[in-house]
């Protein structure tokens, strides 16, 4: 028997109890039916916690759904979940439920799992209508940014993508090298973009982190230029900690000190 199962059973012999469940009882629920990809469970929850006048539903019962959803490859409720979040903010303000708006309108995860939902529901206009609502609810932080450029990359959109990028650098935000990697490993080395990969690391060049070289060096060699590829990996090396590998492709690693031996 499934710890899902289980956890049917506790919420039956609780209910007899006369123990109704609550919105958190109802996440937790949901949460299990969803890692355990149980379509069933799923619909279940989320209609009883809609048809329920004593719960009050949340952003992350529809994120949940909808990586549930996600999960298994059924896009089209993944994306009518996606859909519902998206709404509930309109229905609360309808019914001028102000304290569950703000919550809503506060919480930047829920902008970045909208972001993200879209992006994988291959729902490109939404995609862009959450990222204005996202700019006019206040300040956005690292995460939102990562959140939307690489939601973006998986169109292809590296213009917006930069775009998004220059008005993140402009904010004066924490530097997390992470949001530069996206545009340089994820765009400009997988389409070829070397120049554009040297020249964003050049501008960031003194704060640069080394497995950015790292796979600058990959992507030398991937499109045959030996020299840069060996310069760049002198640098990883250098600046590299003591035994790091790198955490993505061992065949990059591989490939790389397999170079030393054709210079």
């Amino acid at each position: 028997m499934g710890n899902w199962e289980k956890l049917d059973i506790l919420v039956q012999e609780t209910m007899e109890k006369g123990v109704f469940c609550d919105n958190f009882t109802f996440s937790i629920r949901l949460s299990a039916y969803a890692a355990a990809s149980d379509l069933t469970g799923i619909d279940k929850i989320v209609g009883r916690m809609e048809s329920d006048p004593w719960v009050i539903l949340e952003w992350d019962i529809y994120s949940i759904a909808s990586n549930g959803y996600l999960k298994v490859g059924l896009v089209d409720k993944a994306l009518a979940m996606t859909k519902k979040l998206g709404a509930l903010g309109k229905t609360l303000a309808m019914t001028k439920k102000m304290e569950q708006i703000d919550a809503l309108i506060g919480s930047t995860i829920a902008f970045d799992n909208l972001l993200r939902l879209y992006a994988e529901t291959r729902q490109k206009d939404e995609l862009d209508r959450v990222w204005m609502l996202y700019k006019k609810k206040g300040k956005i932080y690292n995460k939102g940014y990562m959140a939307m450029i690489s939601s973006l990359l998986k169109f292809d959109d590296i213009d917006f993508a930069e775009k998004v990028f220059e008005e993140w650098e402009s904010r004066s935000l924490p530097y997390d090298f992470r949001i530069p990697n996206f545009l340089i490993d994820d765009a400009y080395f997988r389409k070829g973009l070397m120049e554009k990969a040297e020249g964003l690391m050049n501008k960031i060049l003194a704060i640069l982190q080394f497995d950015t070289w790292f796979y600058l060096a990959n992507g030398c060699l991937e499109t045959n230029q030996i020299p840069k590829a060996v310069e760049a990996l002198k640098i990883t090396v250098v600046g590299c900690p003591p035994n790091w590998k790198p955490s993505r492709q061992q065949a990059y690693f591989d490939n790389l000190f397999g170079i030393f031996g054709r210079e």
